[in-house]
């Protein structure tokens, strides 16, 4: 009788110890997969957002809250990313100062084709590294 007693208690503690070791990696795996999907929608809003103030300055067009779009998603691709993905949106955020500095449209039509298409294809390269996709 204590021998089956025993037995039984062994048992529903193994089965209790995978059983939580098996939903530790479903929710680890969840959390990971959740993560993944909002660093994807943090690099693309900072995309569209550097697209959009870029556009709107070519256009000459008040790009005041665009630009402060930009800044925030910016500053949000540098809390959550690795370090080379950080010093891309670095390279497409120095790229942005120097469009808006430009003197000349014709100015800012070079610094586009040098510096900002080159620090986003970078961008896009490192996140896609980064993400494994």
């Amino acid at each position: 009788m204590v021998v089956s007693t025993l037995g039984t208690l062994a048992g529903l503690v193994v089965g209790s110890y995978a059983t939580y070791k098996i939903q530790e990696r479903r929710l680890r795996h969840t959390d990971a997969t959740q993560f993944q999907e909002k660093r994807i929608e943090i690099y693309a809003q900072f995309l569209d957002s550097a697209n959009t103030a870029i556009a709107q300055l070519v256009k000459n067009i008040d790009a005041s809250a665009h630009q402060r779009r930009f800044l925030l998603c910016f500053e949000t691709v540098r809390l959550i990313a690795s370090e080379p993905v950080r010093d891309a949106a670095n390279a497409v955020h120095f790229a942005f100062g120097k469009i808006s500095n430009a003197s000349t449209p014709h100015a800012m039509e070079e610094l586009i084709d040098q510096s900002f298409h080159l620090a986003v294809a970078k961008f896009v390269g490192e996140t896609r590294k980064e993400l494994r996709v």
